[in-house]
């Protein structure tokens, strides 16, 4: 398991920039994270279709507001308990994880996200924890780890989803 120790989480994101692929979301034109938020869209769409028209109807764009999780997985917008019982998932399973956490940590806010108007989409997005994520539960480890249980059952990936995260063209 990561380590809580700030330097510890700076290595070990190191580690996943190297080893997972993680800086291939930073290469010019961001054509990996342009590929990752599509397969996001794409299987929360499928999944959560109820809150992709409730996004649509408030003119609310989730892959926008996506950007900032994937580039940091998540550290921005979570508890650091949270981030790393994420990271671990993604240092055992690979970056394709990122793309189930995130539905299931969007499944996980559907009711709260749904009650919103586009301007309380966004600000959900900045800090997704911090909106009914820990009504009933004072522990985000709790809250992250029925994330990552709900993101197991989502996988593996549909398959044509699962192809356009590993196809080589942009």
């Amino acid at each position: 398991q990561v380590s809580q120790d700030e330097e510890d989480a700076f290595w070990v994101f190191v580690r996943i920039m190297d080893a997972c692929g993680l800086a291939g979301f930073f290469r010019e034109g961001f054509p990996l994270l342009r590929k990752y938020l599509r397969a996001c869209c794409s299987l929360g769409a499928e999944i959560l279709p109820e809150l992709w028209a409730h996004f649509k109807r408030e003119s609310f764009r989730p892959a926008v507001h996506l950007q900032p999780w994937f580039l940091t997985l998540f550290a921005q917008s979570l508890p650091m308990s949270m981030v790393l019982e994420f990271w671990d998932t993604i240092l055992c399973q690979g970056l394709c994880s990122l793309v189930p956490i995130s539905v299931a940590l969007l499944e996980f806010q559907q009711d709260v996200l749904m009650s919103e108007d586009c301007e309380g989409l966004i600000r959900c997005f900045k800090s997704i924890a911090l909106v009914g994520a820990a009504e009933d539960v004072a522990d985000p480890g709790i809250v992250a780890r029925a994330v990552l249980a709900r993101s197991n059952d989502l996988q593996p990936l549909p398959p044509c989803i699962l192809a356009s995260l590993t196809d080589t063209e942009g």
